[in-house]
């Protein structure tokens, strides 16, 4: 497709077909919506924007060099070690990036294979100014995100969303001794938004506003939406009123930041 420039595909059924090349020179946005491909190639150098849900593993390569992708929505589990690898290369120089919490547990399921994956996030995302990342605040999750943020020097917004998942996943016993020394070790000099939606005021959650208000100069709004209490949920909503009052308590780095602290509708 020498001209094709926008490609979007939405329920496909491949049927038996399970390796879908694609071949565009000017293709600038992809989107795709299924669950029966195994294996992606794609080959378009000016690839700007990137999508893609899909609920079964998959095994994404790009057939270039180039590195142009701006914006990105990763909702799939890698298939594979490569493919997460060089994913994330693709994703080096873009300024927006949407991760799920299934992009989340291919990293984990990787470390566990392979620790020096993480070595991959831990190279700077020079452009990268807007994130959003699904995660349910466990001990790997917040390693993904702080390694993620102190290689984002440009980081102006994040947006975290509290997703509780059946399955839990552990990370190899050398990255849980001392992870305390590691976490929160970093500055964030240009983030000026944070968004922590679901929040359920775990031991994890309160470490990240503690990290952000203490480490981010110049941040104007903390807005943190409570989850509803439900099953789920080990504090009430009077804990979680507490634990509101407790945020207020904290040192700032920012003398102008407003904290919002209400319950999510």
């Amino acid at each position: 497709m020498p001209s094709l420039e926008i490609f979007i595909l939405e329920d496909c059924n491949f049927m038996n077909q399970k390796i879908l090349s694609i071949s565009a020179p000017q293709l600038n946005t992809l989107k795709m919506d299924g669950n029966s491909l195994e294996s992606i190639v794609i080959f378009a150098p000016k690839l700007v924007y990137f999508e893609i849900h899909s609920a079964s593993p998959v095994s994404i390569m790009f057939d270039d060099n180039e590195k142009s992708i701006d914006d990105a929505i990763i909702d799939t589990r890698l298939a594979s070690y490569k493919s997460f690898i060089q994913m994330i290369n693709m994703l080096k120089h873009a300024r927006y990036l949407n991760f799920s919490s299934c992009f989340l547990s291919s990293f984990f399921e990787e470390l566990e294979k392979h620790g020096s994956i993480l070595k991959n996030i831990q190279s700077p995302f020079h452009n990268l100014k807007w994130l959003k990342i699904e995660t349910d605040f466990c001990t790997n999750g917040i390693i993904f995100i702080n390694n993620l943020l102190k290689h984002s020097p440009q980081i102006g917004t994040v947006i975290l969303v509290n997703i509780l998942e059946q399955k839990k996943y552990s990370l190899p016993s050398v990255y849980q001794a001392g992870t305390n020394n590691v976490w929160f070790d970093y500055k964030v000099s240009r983030l000026k938004l944070v968004e922590m939606k679901g929040f359920r005021g775990s031991a994890n959650e309160m470490k990240l506003v503690k990290h952000f208000l203490k480490n981010a100069k110049v941040i104007e709004k903390l807005i943190i939406m409570v989850a509803k209490f439900d099953e789920h949920s080990s504090k009430s909503n009077k804990e979680m009123m507490k634990l509101g009052r407790k945020l207020l308590t904290y040192p700032r780095a920012s003398s102008t930041v407003g904290i919002l602290f209400f319950q999510d509708m």
